[in-house]
């Protein structure tokens, strides 16, 4: 049955599927419902046919890619089945120690702050083991520096993952794949800089913090895990580095078969 929007569903969000092709066919149907003013009428009943087959398709298609893309952009389909649910999760109310309900947003920032500093571990540096000396090579082999080229900035900025999050400078991985013909080259001299001067930017210590729920009561700082989302642009030079060291403790058998972590396929 055809019947006249709303002013709130005028002003209703389209559905991301919703492509040009689904839009005009609906327009239509309205167009021709407002000519004849009969729902049975067979004008009225091929355009609402049509309406719909075009509805249809489009989701199909939108949800198929994003089903083809799931490894590569896991984000978008979870934001897209967070989108149909009908009750939305939001972190807080939360309690203090003294029973009190916490609900404004700048005062549960300084609950969750207050817990993450209490449980937050300070190790010292007064009782560090002595570890065994692995390397057994001469002196000038040892990995003193690194080259970072062009060429390599470019393939890690190709590895950047498109469904992380942004960080504290905005900048989403998915903009910096983009752009990455035109930065790569004054990316490598700011990590040859960086590199020379052992010093980064202060803005790469900045992070956006996001506290997400494990499990039990919402109410209760302690059942949040923390999550800092820090530069995508540190992360580039940061792999580099990474790589580069993994490289060379493999190469002269530095790291021992019983070490699993950070090790590929182990």
């Amino acid at each position: 049955m055809y019947r006249k929007l709303g002013y709130s569903e005028k002003k209703r969000r389209k559905e991301i599927w919703l492509m040009h092709k689904a839009v005009k066919t609906t327009k239509r149907k309205y167009k021709v419902y407002r000519k004849y003013k009969n729902s049975k009428h067979p004008a009225c009943m091929r355009a609402d046919k049509k309406a719909h087959k075009e509805i249809r398709r489009a989701k199909y298609n939108f949800e198929r890619k994003l089903a083809d893309n799931i490894k590569k952009d896991t984000k978008s389909i979870y934001a897209y089945v967070r989108s149909k649910a009908k009750a939305k999760i939001n972190v807080g109310p939360l309690v203090n120690k003294d029973g009190e309900v916490i609900s404004r947003a700048e005062d549960m920032i300084e609950e969750f702050n207050k817990f993450f500093i209490s449980v937050f571990t300070n190790e010292g540096n007064e009782s560090i083991p002595e570890a065994e000396w692995m390397y057994k090579r001469p002196r000038d082999e040892q990995l003193c520096d690194l080259e970072i080229t062009e060429k390599r900035v470019l393939c890690e900025l190709d590895r950047l993952r498109d469904d992380k999050a942004a960080d504290a400078d905005d900048l989403v991985p998915r903009f910096l794949s983009k752009i990455k013909g035109g930065i790569s080259y004054p990316l490598t001299l700011l990590f040859q800089r960086i590199m020379e001067d052992r010093e980064v930017p202060d803005e790469w210590s900045e992070a956006n913090v996001v506290p997400i729920f494990k499990n039990g009561s919402r109410g209760e700082a302690s059942n949040y895990r923390l999550v800092s989302l820090t530069s995508q642009i540190s992360k580039v030079i940061e792999s580099i580095i990474r790589d580069e060291i993994v490289r060379f403790l493999e190469r002269y058998g530095v790291i021992k078969e019983t070490q699993h972590g950070f090790r590929k396929g182990k």
